[in-house]
């Protein structure tokens, strides 16, 4: 996962947090984070992290569907 902070918050203050799907594949997902300062609107921080559909009994990863990758694109966040 990939972080980069941009402005220190304090105990106490308020915050917003947004995530999304930023990109997917086969049988990948990219998901982005990002956390406001509440008061200002201020970026404070952002993250990116990778998701796959695991099938735990073979152990292994496993492509999406058509239906699936439908549902991503549906869903995947607009830049």
């Amino acid at each position: 996962m990939m972080q980069y902070y941009r402005r220190a918050l304090m105990a106490g203050d308020a915050a917003i947090v947004m995530s999304g799907l930023a990109d997917f594949g086969d049988k990948i997902m990219k998901l982005a984070h990002f956390v406001f300062e509440a008061e200002t609107g201020t970026l404070a921080a952002c993250a990116e992290a990778v998701g796959v559909k695991f099938d735990q009994k073979v152990r292994k990863v496993m492509a999406f569907s058509e239906e699936e990758r439908g549902w991503l694109a549906a869903r995947k966040l607009s830049w």
